[in-house]
């Protein structure tokens, strides 16, 4: 019956809200009658054939039940959202993300602040939920200076970081950020950063770029893991084969340059440097993994 309404809905091409609403109706009274029947064979038997279930199996129905009190929650409030609402439950650990694409509006997958240093990616926050990644700012600052044991003497950020807090965060601890102040644009045409600020903007689509070759190269739109902490770990596993390939381009430039072929043209390949001396910091704003 809950398959028979749900074909039907899929099959309108306009979907009424009255329809909508008949078709969760039918749905969670059939997903009502047959919890009701199974706890009904449990009081009639001894809890103890729970046992006879393996652990997948447990954490699924232990998912359906929470599922099924938070959508009969919604449909008797009229809600279309609570905390932590389960939407697979082989996957419970999955949250619907907002993004507002033309391709798909909302995404399911991880959520990721990342940065940048001297070319080599770090993954500085990884997330189920969805939160606003301004607050990752701080914290990434903070994990550079306890990877390099200093500040960063610049931190080239998108606008959506560059907040007030964070603004003055920056101007305490004297880190340059070449970005539009707030408040309305100025009148005058000289603008004494300028060239930094031209800079600033096209050194930050390394980070933008970063991703799409994640996901193309190294398959990081691909991640089949079911678990969280093992899809987490294949995550990390994509960013760290692309930091080992660009240490290894730079280590064959940097070994050719020291060899006799002194007429070794130049290529697109950077200076190797692993300790970097108050080099800049990039930040972007979130990865969604499919």
């Amino acid at each position: 019956m809950a398959r028979a309404a749900f074909i039907v809905l899929t099959k309108k091409k306009r979907k009424s809200k009255k329809l909508i609403e008949k078709t969760k109706l039918i749905q969670i009274r059939c997903l009502q009658a047959d919890f009701q029947t199974f706890l009904d064979f449990m009081g009639r038997h001894s809890t103890s054939f729970l046992e006879c279930f393996s652990r997948h199996d447990y954490k699924c129905l232990q998912a359906a039940f929470k599922m099924f009190d938070q959508q009969k929650m919604m449909f008797e409030k009229g809600l279309r959202t609570c905390a932590d609402r389960i939407i697979s439950i082989y996957q419970p650990h999955l949250r619907p993300i907002v993004r507002g694409k033309a391709k798909a509006k909302v995404e399911f997958g991880a959520k990721i602040g990342a940065s940048i240093v001297k070319g080599y990616t770090y993954v500085d926050h990884f997330s189920w939920d969805a939160y606003n990644e301004s607050v990752d700012l701080i914290a990434q600052i903070e994990l550079y200076q306890k990877r390099f044991d200093m500040l960063p003497s610049e931190v080239q950020a998108d606008k959506l970081y560059l907040g007030r807090e964070n603004r003055n965060y920056l101007k305490e601890h004297h880190i340059e950020c070449f970005n539009h102040p707030l408040g309305r644009p100025s009148k005058e045409e000289n603008d004494k950063n300028a060239q930094d600020k031209k800079r600033a903007l096209g050194e930050r689509n390394e980070i933008e770029a970063t991703f799409g070759t994640s996901k193309r190269v190294y398959r990081a739109n691909n991640i089949r893991a079911k678990l969280p902490d093992t899809a987490d770990t294949w995550i990390g596993a994509c960013f760290f084969a692309k930091n080992v390939m660009k240490f290894h381009r730079e280590f064959l430039r940097l070994f050719f340059q020291n060899s006799a072929l002194t007429d070794l043209k130049k290529t697109k390949f950077d200076r190797i440097n692993i300790f970097p001396q108050h080099s800049p910091i990039y930040y972007i704003t979130t990865l969604q993994i499919n």
